[in-house]
């Protein structure tokens, strides 16, 4: 696993990068003092622990380049205040850290991190067969499906593949990460940016309805994915 640590305090760096030998020694971790010298030096990375105010540039705008080119980079962001934590949420930032860092903090953190990798690296492909052809998905780049008269409608970021089928069969073969947030649509929890009391908005902007006996449910399973693999409040 590669591991990329880029803040502008080298004390940060130092601490993070220490704490990471401590628990893991078989990683590569390198750092980086700014979002220009992380650009320039284009290497790939597995895991990114990203501040999110520089001097000179914007850790989210960074994480917003980095998640256009690698879906599948875990973002973890390092902030020095709360109120910059939900300024994160549509570039699919999986963890905080707020400083002072606290080591135990970090290697849960750390942990679920890793782990997030781990699973982000396993493919999940979906076979769909339309009148015409066969398209084979993997189950990441799905950002919701919706049903039309008897017929699937399954939206990525780069196409819509329409096919006769039941929406609640493709909800059994996606699993978990998934939600049925009314009987028209299933969204990928992983691509969801906004949600309120009536509707829940994904990546692409899409706006879906969200029925009102299905919110508490939902809300639930959302802050239970963020909790568990996805977002931390420490």
């Amino acid at each position: 696993m590669r591991i990329a640590v880029c803040d502008d305090e080298a004390h940060i760096r130092t601490q993070l990068a220490g704490m990471i030998a401590e628990l893991d020694e078989k990683v590569e971790t390198k750092e980086y003092e700014s979002v220009q010298e992380l650009e320039a030096a284009g290497e790939p990375f597995d895991l990114f622990f990203l501040d999110i105010q520089f001097p000179a540039g914007d850790g989210v705008e960074l994480a917003r380049r980095i998640r256009k080119e690698d879906k599948t980079a875990v973002i973890v962001f390092i902030t020095g205040s709360r109120e910059y934590i939900y300024d994160a949420f549509d570039v699919g930032a999986m963890q905080y850290l707020v400083k002072p860092i606290d080591p135990e903090h970090f290697r849960k953190v750390y942990e679920r991190a890793k782990a997030e990798c781990e699973e982000r690296k396993k493919e999940r492909k979906v076979m769909v067969r339309t009148r015409w052809s066969t398209n084979v998905l993997d189950a990441r780049d799905i950002l919701y499906a919706e049903s039309v008269l008897k017929k699937v409608l399954i939206h990525t970021s780069v196409q819509t593949v329409e096919y006769y089928g039941s929406l609640g069969n493709l909800e059994k073969i996606l699993g978990e990460g998934f939600y049925r947030i009314h009987r028209g649509y299933l969204v990928n929890m992983a691509y969801v940016t906004h949600y309120g009391s009536d509707f829940v908005t994904v990546s692409n902007g899409d706006k879906l309805f969200l029925s009102k006996e299905r919110y508490a449910g939902f809300t639930k399973a959302y802050l239970q994915y963020l909790q568990n693999g996805g977002i931390s409040f420490a």
